[in-house]
C-alpha cells in the first residue's frame, strides 16, 4: 500500500503516529490472488464471467469505539476498482479510499461474494493501514456574535453570545466522526483558540475571551452560548468599538489549519492578500466597553423625598463618560443600602421608598419615573447618608485605589454644614 505518489503506508499504531493520507484521499493497493501453495494464480479474472476483487476495512484499529468508515461497516469508496498489472495474478486499485480518520486493517474478497459457485472467498487482513488524518477544518456558515445589551457588551459581563460550528472533514467534504476528543484523546486533536482585534489595530486580544470554545464531539466543535466573557484588562482600557472576534485551529500533529482564513489579529493590514491569515472571523465587529456604575450625589430639603441618580459610565480612553447605549442594566430596591449617617440624620429617619418595581437604565441613567428614592426625614433631621448600590461585579470600580467595590454616593438633606473633621467631600 502506498500513496498515489509512491509514499509507503507508515503503518501507524497510535493516534499521534505518522500520517498516511487524509481521510477520503485515494491511495494504491496491490492484491495478490494466490493458490493453496501460495503461488500467484494468473487465470483469476479470466473466467467466462470474470471474477473481481472487493476491498474492505475489516477492522477499525483506532480509535476504539469509532466509526469504520462513513458506512460504519468498512465499505470503502471505489472498493472494486481493480485492474490487472504486468504481473499475472496481481491486481491494483489506485483509487480506493478510507473516508474516516484512524487506523484500519484491510481485507480483500471475491467481488460478488461467490467464486464460481463455491461460496465466498476472502484473504487474511493486512497489517495496520494509516494513520488517516483530517483533510480540512471548516467553519460552518452562520456563525454569530451577539452583544449582551442590544448593541454593546461590558468587559467582564458574562453574557456575550457566541455561536459557531467548526467541522473536521475528509477530502470528500464529509465530516469525520472519529475526530473526537474522547475517542482520540486531547493530545491527538486540534485546539480551538479565540482571537480578537479592534479596528485592525494589530493587537490580539483573544486571550481575554473565555467561554467560547468546546471539545471535539463526532468531528465537530459546536458552541452556542450566551455566557461568554471578554475580560477586563489590568486597568481601564478601550473602548473597543470595532472588536472583531475569530477562531483559530492549532493542530499539533498534522498542522492542518482552518479553510478560508481571513483574519490575523496580531498584525494590521490585509492578511488575505499577504497570505498570512491564521484565523476565520466570527460574526460582525461588536462594541465592548469598560464600564462602571455611579451613584451620583443628591441634595434636597429635609421636607421632601429625594431622588438619587444612578448612572452607567464607560471609559473612553482618557476619562469616564455616561454610557448612553445602556438600556439594559437592571436596578431594584434590594440592591440599595444606607449607612454612614452624619449631622442630625440618624438611621430610620429616611428610608428607601423607590423604585417600587425593578427598573432598567434608560440611556445609561435610572428612570425619572423609577428613581432610587429616599423618604423625607422632616425637620429637624438635616444631614447626609451614604447610598451604596450593589452592582454586578463587571460594573464595580476601584474608586479609592484599594480594589473594585460597589458605587457609593451621598444624599444630603437640608443645609447641614458638614463635619468639622472632613475637609473635602467626593462622590463615588
Amino acid at each position: 500500500m502506498e500513496t498515489t505518489t509512491g509514499v509507503a503506508n507508515p503503518a501507524a499504531t497510535t493516534a499521534t503516529g505518522p500520517a498516511f493520507v487524509a481521510a477520503g484521499t485515494e491511495f494504491r493497493v496491490d492484491v495478490d490472488v494466490l493458490d493453496a501453495e501460495g503461488a500467484l494464480t494468473p487465470n483469476y479474472g479470466r473466467e467466462l464471467a470474470a471474477e473481481g476483487i472487493r476491498l474492505a476495512s475489516s477492522s477499525l484499529e483506532l480509535p476504539i469505539g469509532g466509526r469504520n468508515g462513513s458506512s460504519g461497516t468498512g465499505v470503502l469508496p471505489n472498493d472494486t476498482a481493480f485492474t490487472t498489472t504486468a504481473t499475472p495474478g496481481r491486481f491494483a486499485n489506485n483509487t480506493v479510499a478510507f473516508d474516516e480518520v484512524g487506523i484500519v486493517r484491510l481485507a480483500a474478497s471475491v467481488a460478488d461474494g461467490d467464486y464460481l459457485g463455491s461460496g465466498p472467498l476472502s484473504g487474511p487482513a493486512s497489517g495496520n493501514v494509516g494513520r488517516f488524518r483530517v483533510a480540512t477544518f471548516d467553519l460552518v456558515a452562520g456563525a454569530t456574535v451577539t452583544p449582551a445589551c442590544a448593541t454593546f457588551t461590558y468587559m467582564a459581563q458574562p453574557a456575550l453570545g457566541v455561536d459557531y460550528v467548526i467541522e473536521a472533514r475528509n477530502a470528500l467534504a464529509g465530516r469525520v466522526w472519529n475526530y473526537d476528543t474522547t475517542l482520540l484523546g486531547g493530545g491527538a486533536v486540534a485546539a480551538i483558540a479565540p482571537v480578537a482585534e479592534n479596528a485592525d489595530a494589530g493587537v490580539d486580544l483573544g486571550a481575554r475571551l473565555s467561554g467560547s470554545v468546546g471539545n471535539w464531539v463526532l468531528g465537530r466543535v459546536s458552541v452556542n452560548t450566551g455566557a461568554a466573557t471578554f475580560a477586563r484588562g489590568l486597568g481601564a482600557d478601550g473602548p473597543f468599538d470595532g472588536l472583531q472576534f475569530g477562531m483559530r485551529v492549532d493542530d499539533p500533529i498534522d498542522s492542518i489549519t482552518l479553510s478560508a482564513r481571513d483574519m490575523l489579529a496580531s498584525a494590521s493590514g490585509d492578511c488575505v492578500t499577504a497570505g498570512t491569515c491564521d484565523a476565520v472571523r466570527i460574526g460582525l465587529p461588536t462594541i465592548v466597553r469598560y464600564g462602571r456604575l455611579m451613584v451620583k450625589g443628591a441634595l434636597g430639603p429635609e421636607t421632601q423625598d429625594l431622588a438619587v441618580p444612578l448612572e452607567a459610565q464607560y471609559f473612553d480612553g482618557s476619562l469616564f463618560r455616561p454610557n448612553t447605549l445602556d438600556n439594559c442594566t437592571p436596578y431594584a430596591m434590594p440592591q440599595v443600602s444606607l449607612g454612614g449617617y452624619l449631622g442630625n440624620l440618624a438611621a430610620g429617619e429616611t428610608t428607601l421608598i423607590g423604585p417600587l418595581a425593578s427598573g432598567t437604565l434608560v440611556g445609561g441613567a435610572s428612570s425619572a419615573t423609577q428613581p432610587l428614592l429616599l423618604s423625607a426625614p422632616d425637620i429637624p433631621n438635616d444631614g447626609s447618608v451614604d447610598v451604596t448600590f450593589d452592582a454586578p461585579t463587571f460594573l464595580e470600580y476601584d474608586w479609592n485605589g484599594t480594589g473594585n467595590v460597589d458605587p457609593l454616593g451621598k444624599a444630603q438633606f437640608g443645609r447641614y454644614r458638614g463635619h468639622d473633621r472632613i475637609i473635602f467631600w467626593r462622590e463615588r
